[in-house]
C-alpha cells in the first residue's frame, strides 16, 4: 500500500519508509501512514513543493535504529512518533499553534499518541492473516476515531486555519482506514472462496 502525491513516473524526491521486520515492529507502518498524510498536506498547502513519492522501503541495515526513513539522500533513524514525522516532512512542528493554552497542547499531545497507536494497529492489519485482521479492524478504527475526536476538541477554540488543518487530517486518515478495510474485505472474500473450493474437492 502506498500513496503517490503527484506523477509517480518522474518524482523529484523518493521518500522511503523501511518496512523490514525490525523497523515495522518499531512502528514503521505507522510512520508510513503518518508521513503519507503529511506529504499530502505539504503538497496541498504549497503548490511549489517538490514532487514527493512516498513508498515502502527495503532494509538499509540500520535495523537497531528503526523505524528508518531515507529521503533527499539523507537517512533518518528512530522516526518513531508523530512529532518526528512532522518535523521530518515540514521542517518544524505546525501543531500546536503558537501561542496556545497549556490544556490545548496537552490534549494535542494525547491525540498524537492515540493516533500513532491507531496507525500502528492499522498498519499491522495489512500484514496479518485475513481472519485475524478482520477481528482487529474495528478496534483500530475506534482508536483512530478517538484520536481524531480528541484533536478536534483540542483546537475548537483555535484559529480557523488550525481547525481546517485538523479536519483535512481527519478526512485523509479516515479515507486511508476505509481503503485498508476495503482491501481486507476483498482478501477475506478471496480467502472464503478458496476455502469453499478446497472443501468441495
Amino acid at each position: 500500500f502506498h500513496f503517490t502525491v503527484m506523477d509517480p513516473e518522474e518524482p523529484q524526491h523518493r521518500l522511503e519508509v523501511c518496512q523490514g521486520p525490525d523497523c515495522f515492529g518499531a512502528g514503521g507502518g505507522a510512520a508510513l501512514l503518518e508521513i503519507e498524510e503529511l506529504v499530502q498536506e505539504a503538497t496541498k498547502t504549497n503548490s511549489k513543493a517538490p514532487i514527493t513519492r512516498v513508498v515502502r522501503g527495503g532494509c538499509r541495515n540500520f535495523c537497531s535504529m528503526g523505524p528508518n526513513v531515507h529521503w533527499r539522500a539523507q537517512h533518518h533513524t528512530k522516526v518513531s512518533n508523530t512529532t518526528i514525522c512532522r518535523k521530518l516532512v515540514q521542517g518544524n512542528d505546525s501543531l500546536p499553534p503558537t501561542p496556545a493554552p497549556v490544556a490545548t497542547k496537552l490534549m494535542l499531545r494525547k491525540a498524537d499518541r492515540q493516533r500513532w497507536k491507531a496507525l500502528r494497529l492499522l498498519a499491522r492489519i495489512q500484514t496479518c492473516p485475513v481472519k485475524v485482521a478482520t477481528k482487529q479492524l474495528d478496534s483500530a478504527k475506534n482508536e483512530l476515531y478517538e484520536a481524531l475526536r480528541i484533536e478536534e476538541n483540542a483546537v475548537r477554540n483555535c484559529q480557523t486555519d488550525v481547525i481546517d488543518r485538523v479536519q483535512r487530517r481527519k478526512d485523509r486518515l479516515l479515507t486511508m482506514s476505509d481503503r485498508i478495510a476495503e482491501e481486507n474485505a476483498e482478501l477475506s472474500d478471496e480467502s472464503e472462496e478458496e476455502d469453499i473450493e478446497k472443501n468441495s474437492r
